[in-house]
């Protein structure tokens, strides 16, 4: 963004979109199990996803005039769709293994890793079933 800063003209605006830091429950949810298996499985959305965070980024690079719209997309699971979730991850036939990291564990900890994942969910779930969040935000600063 410091980039785009710097090619700016005085007034100019800079707009984009992201995920909140919550968006994408597997995604979320992976991200809070992973340090437990000493597994790097930052959440895509961590660097910027919270409103707070991105303003104190476009703050210290010197925008001004910074503005927020959110649009909140998401939509409830049921409980066994997200469970099976785990499955689809595991199984999806990539050869990077950056993108699901959890492959590289012995199946024993694959399997206690599985029961932390549904866990998790358990633990989340509401009678409606499991908040899948996709919260777009839009920002527009100037500079």
């Amino acid at each position: 963004m410091k980039h785009c800063y710097s090619w700016l003209k005085s007034g100019g605006k800079l707009g984009f979109n992201y995920w909140s830091e919550t968006s994408f429950i597997e995604g979320y949810i992976l991200s809070k199990i992973a340090p437990k298996y000493n597994i790097d499985f930052p959440h895509w959305h961590k660097r910027i996803g919270s409103q707070e965070t991105c303003f104190n980024l476009l703050q210290e690079i010197g925008f001004k005039k910074i503005k927020f719209y959110q649009d909140q997309l998401g939509y409830y699971l049921d409980l066994e769709t997200v469970k099976n979730k785990w499955e689809m991850m595991i199984n999806f036939p990539v050869a990077n293994d950056n993108l699901f990291p959890f492959k590289s564990l012995s199946d024993e900890k694959l399997y206690t890793a599985k029961q932390d994942y549904y866990q998790e969910l358990e633990n989340i779930k509401t009678p409606q079933g499991i908040w899948n969040e996709i919260m777009t935000v839009t920002v527009i600063a100037e500079k």
